[in-house]
């Protein structure tokens, strides 16, 4: 996964899935690739990246 990947996300609090793009990652020594920041619906979601699937790479 890298920055602009468009995603669909499975939220389990609402137990849909939601798409959108990544728009970064935590940081180093926070949990990095393992938390991932993604813009869906106006706001932007932190996901675990189990829970985040790739549906198209930016090229």
């Amino acid at each position: 996964m890298k920055l602009g990947d468009l995603v669909e996300c499975f939220t389990w609090a609402n137990r849909r899935s939601v798409r959108g793009v990544i728009v970064g990652f935590n940081e180093k020594g926070e949990g990095g690739k393992d938390f991932v920041h993604v813009l869906c619906e106006g706001k932007i979601y932190v996901f675990l990246a189990f829970d985040v699937h790739v549906i198209n790479k930016k090229i």
